[in-house]
Order: C-alpha cells, then structure tokens, then sequence
C-alpha cells in the first residue's frame, strides 16, 4: 500500500491506567503521504478538507523568513491526498485562506487583498480556476460556512460600532440577508447543519458564549460557559478560542474551547462541552489544564453522539483522547505524528498532519 501506513489504532493505546486487556477503540486510522507538485509557497500542509473519497482542498503553509507570520496557498488533491497542487489564487502572507467546498468545483474563499489591505470573500465554479468576489462590503468577515448551490453565510464583526452581523445568500452574494447578533458578541467559530439551524461561539466581554438559531439567525439564545478567569484586569479583552465547534444535526452538538498563556507560571486551561438540544443547553465533558506551547489542544470532533474524538500536540507528535459515552469518560492513544486541524464528513473524520501527509479515521469494522 505505497503511500499509505494504515494502522489498528488499538496497538498504540495508551495505559493511562486503564487495563491492557481493554477492547481496541471503535475506529480506525488512515496515514496518507503525499507530496506538492511544483509548488511555489507550500512546505507544509495545515489544513484539510475531503469533499468526497478522492477530492480534497487544503491549506499549504511556508514558515516566516526574515519577517511576519509566514505564507500559505491553497492546495486541490484529485487523488486522495497523494499529490497537492497550488491554485493560481490566492498567496497570502500572514494570515491563513479559508476554503470551503461543496464539491471539486463549487466553493468559496476568503483571503487577504493585499493591495487593499481588506477581506474579500470569492466564489468558484471550476475549481478554483476562476474566481468572482461577492457584492458585499466585506472588510469586516470574521467567519464563513458555505453549504453549496450558492448557498452560505458570514459573520462580520465591525470593531468600531462593537456590533457582529450574520449574513445570509442563496446566489453567490448577489443579494444578502443581514441579522444582527446580540449586543457585544465577538465570533469565535460557525456552523450550520443545514440554512435554518446553526451556531456561533465566540465571546461577551470575557465569557465564552454559544448563540444558537432554528430559523437563519433571525432569532437567537444565548448560553454562557465558563472556563477558569484570565489573571488579567482588562475586562475589555476575549482571551478564551474556540478550537473545535460543530454538530451532528440539528440537535447534537460539542464545543472545545482554550485560554491560553505563553507564560511558565500561568497554566493554560481547556475545556469541552456537548449539547443535545440544539444549543439551549451544554453539559460539560471534559476539562485539563496544560502547558502552553509545549503542549496544546487543537480541536474536537464526533463520529456519532457518543464516539469523540480530542487531539492534543504534544512536541512534535500528537495524542488522541477519544470518548465512547459521549464523553463521560476519555482514553488516550498516541500517534506517531502530529495532527492538526480535523473536520468530519459524514462517517468520517480528515486530519491534516506534518508534512503533507492526511490522516483518515474511520469507524473501525464490527463482524467477521
């Protein structure tokens, strides 16, 4: 199998004081290496996202030279991961692209005009061969989801008038849609299962809040959750991330979110929680304090309501915590490299890992 290390996640279980004799987890994981063919800007891929078993779009990476934050490129794979090549758009410094597919051909992008120094928010047909920018003002796009057939949504946040805004389309953004979101939130992360039912996850002042909608942002609830306060007076300032964000459907949900320090005496703190009622309410599964930037959590993700997924880098290599009571209790399994941001498509969950490799994890088989 050139190219692919396929292995039995059970003979890398970690003790961590559980018996050795306990059954092998309910999935299994794919390692796929691939390489960049002629590429200009990526060294390394860091994020990934599978649009069916062969096609894939991702995020390739250069670290910084003499300045900034480094570059990044946005990668298409028609064979499974096993070769990436760069579109023609975009190149960005700095700040990271984000696609969003439906299929091989039909997708959005938002990236960084250079020239104008503001967001701008494209959309595809083909491929990412040709792009059109929506008829938007769009300096202010924080997060985007793209559901397919022109369908998707953006939320803004103007930091002048501190006032965030969902916006809808169902042509491309020819015409939109405005909701305004509750007084001082700050978007963190989206996610819509289908055009009525959503969420955010960002902030209010210093809390952690999840707006959730049944009806396309035209009406909102509000939860807060608490992670451990920030040792800092300025009230004004967000210091908790949402890493990982999604549902299932319109009901089953889960959330990891982090506070962290770069500072030897401030311990960083991370926290999960699941939702089975579409956002009204959150039950808490999971909470560890850690040591950043030596070890970091970067995302959380469910097969199903009770198989989860947490990974966490560790150095250069990661480990998985994984839940099969929908998250009362968590395993850990090392992995021979690291993994970085995860998404889930339909019975699956795709990884982005060191290099250009892609990580494919699978329900594993039950039955002869």
């Amino acid at each position: 199998m050139s190219g692919i290390v396929r292995l039995v996640v059970c003979a890398l279980l970690l003790c961590l004081g559980v018996p050795a004799a306990q059954a092998a987890p309910p999935f299994e994981i794919q390692w796929i290496a691939g390489t960049c063919v002629a590429c200009k800007t990526a060294t390394s891929l860091v994020d990934v996202q599978f649009v069916g078993p062969q096609e894939a779009w991702g995020i390739g990476y250069a670290p910084p030279g003499e300045t900034g934050m480094g570059d990044y490129a946005v990668l298409h794979s028609g064979d499974g991961g096993r070769t990436w090549r760069e579109i023609p758009e975009p190149w960005q410094h700095n700040e990271s692209p984000v696609v969003a597919f439906a299929d091989a051909r039909d997708g959005w992008l938002k990236d960084i005009d250079l020239v104008a120094a503001e967001t701008r928010l494209l959309w595809t047909r083909d491929g990412g061969a040709h792009w059109r920018r929506t008829a938007m003002r769009d300096l202010f796009v924080d997060q985007m989801q793209y559901l397919g057939h022109g369908r998707g949504y953006v939320a803004t946040f103007d930091p002048y008038r501190k006032q965030g805004d969902l916006l809808s389309t169902d042509d491309n953004g020819t015409h939109w849609r405005q909701s305004a979101l509750p007084a001082g939130f700050l978007p963190g992360a989206m996610t819509f299962v289908d055009p009525r039912h959503g969420a955010l996850a960002g902030c209010v002042g210093r809390r952690l809040t999840v707006l959730a909608t049944a009806d396309a942002g035209a009406h909102w609830r509000a939860h807060g959750l608490d992670l451990p306060p920030a040792p800092f007076k300025n009230a004004d300032d967000c210091t908790v991330t949402p890493d990982g964000f999604g549902f299932l459907d319109a009901t089953h949900g889960w959330l990891l979110a982090s506070r962290r320090y770069d500072v030897g005496t401030i311990p960083s703190n991370a926290a999960a929680w699941t939702t089975a009622d579409g956002g009204a309410t959150w039950q808490p599964v999971f909470r560890a304090g850690y040591r950043f930037p030596d070890e970091d959590f970067g995302g959380l993700t469910f097969l199903d309501s009770r198989r989860g997924l947490l990974w966490k880098q560790e150095g250069r290599r990661s480990k998985l915590l994984y839940t099969i009571d929908g998250g009362r209790d968590w395993q850990g399994l090392a992995v021979p490299r690291a993994m970085t941001t995860c998404e889930r498509r339909g019975g699956e969950i795709d990884c982005a890992g060191n290099g250009f490799w892609s990580v494919r994890i699978v329900a594993a088989k039950t039955g002869p």
